[in-house]
């Protein structure tokens, strides 16, 4: 059953994608035409197969795919663009780059991974400066966690924003059961909390 319940599948199996992509160049042909199909797991899967035929037709063909897209908010769609640009990482596709840093500013989530595929001295400086910039902690902890997959020394920059991350949700949490305001800036919730833990109200305490 390769229906899409959430989470992206595919209706190429793992082993049929290898199987086409040991093929090189001579797969391209026969795998572009499944872009085309009615299906997003189809396109998924040959987007996968074409991103392991280290060909750079395959590149021309997945750019030239993405280019008739058309931007929609559906679920559907991201899969497809997030699958382009980890094909077009995975083929270590040049042309792709300036897309990728506009993304890191723009859908950090689309572009981290594909970045770190790169795995190049380059592409590394730019994930270490999204890391230390001023963007979402929960984007740059992102950043780092798949920095440290590659190299350990970024553990310690990913533990440390996680950590931070967690303590900025927990600070939202607190703004919006005090103020009802997500984006309030409380500097000591505590008195605040403690008087709803004695407040009359079951549900409010609950809450807190």
């Amino acid at each position: 059953d390769y229906k899409v319940t959430g989470v992206q599948t595919c209706a190429l199996p793992i082993y049929l994608q290898f199987a086409i992509a040991a093929f090189g160049e001579a797969a391209v042909s026969k795998l572009v035409p499944f872009l085309l199909s009615d299906t997003v797991e189809m396109q998924i899967g040959a987007l996968r197969a074409l991103g392991k035929t280290r060909s750079t037709y395959a590149g021309t063909a997945i750019l030239d795919w993405m280019g008739t897209l058309k931007p929609d908010r559906n679920r559907e769609h991201y899969w497809r663009v997030e699958e382009s640009l980890l094909a077009l990482a995975s083929l270590a596709d040049l042309r792709v780059l300036p897309t990728l840093v506009v993304l890191l500013g723009e859908r950090p989530e689309l572009a981290v991974k594909p970045l770190a595929l790169f795995n190049l001295p380059e592409t590394r400086k730019i994930l270490e400066g999204f890391i230390h910039s001023s963007a979402l902690t929960q984007d740059r902890g992102m950043a780092a966690a798949v920095l440290a997959g590659i190299d350990p020394n970024f553990e310690r920059e990913h533990e440390r924003l996680r950590f931070e991350a967690e303590k900025e949700q927990l600070a939202r949490e607190n703004n919006w059961l005090i103020g009802g305001d997500w984006n309030q800036t409380i500097s000591d919730p505590g008195p605040d909390v403690s008087a709803i833990l004695r407040d009359q109200d079951s549900d409010r305490r609950a809450a807190a």
